[in-house]
């Protein structure tokens, strides 16, 4: 398990990684996750900041579970570091004050 902190200063600079990854797979020839990242980060128009967390959550938890065991593990930390960062974001939008 990774030990890097999932911190970013802002939306932009996480979709900025999240892109990252995803150019990452699709040279690794893993196209069908790779197009299912573009369209969350590219095609559609989310309300919330919410939403397109959570899509990006679910695309990332479907690619550990189809292809885990096939991907880098440099690519495993980068999905981690980004299912950090979510339950992290999540964490301090819904925490009692």
């Amino acid at each position: 398990m990774s030990t890097t902190k999932p911190e970013f200063s802002s939306n932009e600079e996480f979709y900025a990684f999240v892109d990252l990854l995803r150019d990452n797979l699709a040279e690794l020839g893993f196209s069908d996750a790779a197009g299912e990242l573009n369209e969350i980060l590219h095609e559609i128009a989310w309300t919330t900041s919410s939403e397109i967390f959570g899509e990006i959550k679910r695309a990332l938890l479907k690619v550990k579970a189809e292809e885990g065991h096939r991907l880098p593990p440099c690519l495993l930390e980068d999905i981690d570091v980004c299912l950090r960062a979510i339950e992290l974001a999540w964490y301090r939008a819904n925490r009692k004050a």
